[in-house]
């Protein structure tokens, strides 16, 4: 796991995170969901942690492929986490210059996949509402044979970012700091994301 201090996982957070692969992927498997989106009410509350270590945490049980998306265009953190450089960035998809072949990539974790951003991009709005995303959605339920895509979304009180994504995927994790995030953030954002289905709430920190 990749833990917020960088130092070496425990097994209270291996135990947290093997629960809640269990509680998502029932659901995943009872309502055929091949796309979960994780957000958070606002920055700094541990979605994109929690996608890696879900992401890792699916894909080591070796029942799925995983393909771990980072969408959070304005603040990518998943390869600087990571430590990789991707070989194009997302957004080079995303505003057609690139195929998916070109985008994802591996980190030699068997059953995961990767695309991901080194640098911000400003014009994340644009770029999420191309239809490029769909397409490449499409493309990964072609090529695997049971697909699940895990998605850091955007932080949905930041911008409209997340709210032009979750459409497009069948269910949504969101994720809040115990002691960062606050009470009436949490009520704005499930506010926003009312119309949408909600896997459950992720309680980080």
């Amino acid at each position: 796991l990749v833990p917020e201090t960088r130092l070496a996982g425990n097994a209270h957070g291996a135990a947290a995170y093997r629960i809640l692969r269990a509680r998502l992927l029932q659901r995943v498997r009872n309502d055929n969901w091949t796309a979960v989106g994780l957000t958070s009410p606002g920055p700094s509350e541990g979605k994109s942690l929690t996608a890696i270590n879900l992401a890792l945490t699916i894909a080591a049980e070796r029942n799925n492929d995983v393909f771990l998306l980072d969408l959070d265009l304005r603040n990518p953190s998943i390869a600087r986490y990571l430590g990789v450089t991707p070989p194009r960035d997302i957004a080079s998809f995303l505003s057609g210059d690139s195929r998916p072949e070109e985008t994802l990539f591996s980190i030699g974790i068997e059953h995961l996949v990767l695309a991901a951003s080194a640098t911000r991009d400003e014009h994340a709005s644009e770029l999420l509402a191309t239809g490029r995303l769909y397409e490449l959605l499409t493309y990964l339920r072609k090529v695997s044979t049971r697909p699940l895509v895990i998605v850091d979304m955007p932080p949905v009180l930041n911008t409209d970012d997340a709210l032009v994504v979750a459409p497009q995927l069948d269910a949504m994790l969101l994720v809040v700091g115990e002691g960062r995030t606050r009470r009436d953030g949490l009520e704005r954002a499930a506010e926003l994301l009312a119309e949408f289905n909600l896997a459950g709430i992720v309680l980080n920190h």
